[in-house]
């Protein structure tokens, strides 16, 4: 039985039933790459043989290849130390006891079959004891005692199906990775190095075959009041490279679901964003704005393209050229949003759930279907926008309106 008490951590025990075995193990995932996990599992065991006690304790390290869910190859290398101990009589009034131990190494090789909260797992495992062992023999009656030394070697060869029970976060992992936009005392405003992190966390997902969607959400009620004008006038944006310009082609290009939940406000790439998500959850209380051209700007990620295709060329000018705000209602009627919800996060989880049980090839290729008309066009768009978001942001008109702006902010 394993309890998820953490991402990659689990901590658990076995029972296994040919020879009784008792096991404490704690699992701890330490790389990922794609499909491929590797993780330490130390282990504490205990055997009772009748009159012999057998400890042990090992490190295994596991590999796990992931072919789909439900699916995956295990193989382990254990290195270890083993402690024997053993206490007879007989009725002669002859005792003895034998005491020993020493180092172990062997490996496993397994194939994992994965149900909702079980796994069954048939098994071959070979272990090599090198031990060295004392025995004494005494006598009570005429105080004969007699010590001797011995050196072993023994070869453990098993095979079996081990069946496992799972509660915790490890389902989780396998069936979404949640993006918290988390900096409440500046209402989520996203600073350079938030970029970075968004950008390397969708870059990390893409290649773990164990996530099957991305949740990006907001902490506390707000999702995000867009870029920090601070930092972003401290570092604007002189090229391709730049961290929002990143994040805005991890976005574009990612191969898997992305699903966003949306409460309170939602500003500037806070909503241009949603453009690139396959689904988008909101609450009421949601407000979308675009203010570029308030500030001096152009639009970016690509919703110059993207958001009159949803709105209609009048309405999406009149949103973009006015700056205004606009509802939740309204973002349903334009189709910017799939729902309106008290429970924008706990929907959009049930929807990543529902999504990672489906075939993962699937779900990937049917996404990059749904993209391919224009994506490339998209990609084209993206960059002529990233250019003149450039021009316009060392522009006069633009310094003025972030003048304005932090004036505003100020008073």
């Amino acid at each position: 039985y394993h309890l998820g008490v953490a991402d990659n951590l689990e901590v658990g025990g076995r029972v296994s039933l040919g020879a009784l075995t008792f096991e404490a193990d704690v699992k701890y995932r330490f790389l990922h790459l794609g499909a491929l996990h590797v993780a330490a599992d130390p282990t504490f065991g205990y055997m009772p043989l009748g009159f012999v006690q057998i400890f042990q304790m090992t490190l295994p390290v596991l590999a796990t290849y992931e072919f789909s869910p439900h699916i995956a190859l295990l193989a382990s290398a254990k290195f270890g130390y083993w402690v024997v101990s053993q206490t007879s009589s007989s009725s002669n009034q002859l005792a003895g006891t034998l005491s020993g131990g020493g180092p172990s190494v062997g490996g496993a090789l397994g194939v994992e079959f994965r149900g909702k909260t079980f796994a069954m797992r048939p098994f071959f495992d070979i272990t090599y004891l090198m031990e060295k062992y004392t025995t004494t023999y005494s006598d009570s009656q005429s105080s004969f005692t007699s010590t001797a030394d011995a050196s072993a070697g023994l070869m453990l060869m098993s095979f079996g199906i081990a069946v496992s029970w799972f509660t915790g976060l490890e389902l989780e992992k396998l069936e979404h990775m949640d993006d918290k936009l988390d900096r409440i005392e500046k209402k989520n405003a996203i600073t350079s190095q938030m970029y970075r992190d968004l950008t390397a966390s969708l870059n990390s997902a893409a290649g773990d075959f164990g996530i099957r969607a991305v949740i990006i959400a907001g902490a506390s009620g707000i999702f995000t009041a867009g870029n920090d004008i601070f930092d972003f006038l401290n570092a604007p944006a002189q090229d391709e490279s730049a961290p929002g310009f990143q994040f805005l082609a991890a976005l574009h290009e990612f191969p898997k679901p992305l699903i966003a939940a949306v409460e309170g406000n939602a500003v500037g790439i806070g909503t241009t964003l949603l453009l690139h998500c396959d689904m988008v959850y909101a609450s009421l209380s949601a407000k979308f704005q675009m203010p570029f051209v308030s500030l001096g700007l152009v639009p970016e990620a690509g919703s110059s393209v993207l958001f009159p295709r949803l709105a209609g060329h009048a309405r999406a000018s009149e949103i973009l050229l006015t700056g205004r705000s606009f509802g939740a209602q309204e973002a349903l009627d334009i189709g910017l949003i799939n729902q309106i919800t008290d429970t924008p996060l706990a929907t959009a989880v049930e929807v990543a759930t529902i999504i990672s049980e489906q075939p993962p090839t699937s779900v990937i290729n049917t996404k990059a279907l749904l993209k391919s008309k224009d994506h490339m066009a998209i990609t084209q768009v993206m960059a002529a926008e990233g250019e003149l978001f450039r021009i316009a942001l060392e522009s006069d008109e633009a310094q003025s309106a972030f003048m304005k702006f932090m004036e505003k902010r100020k008073g």
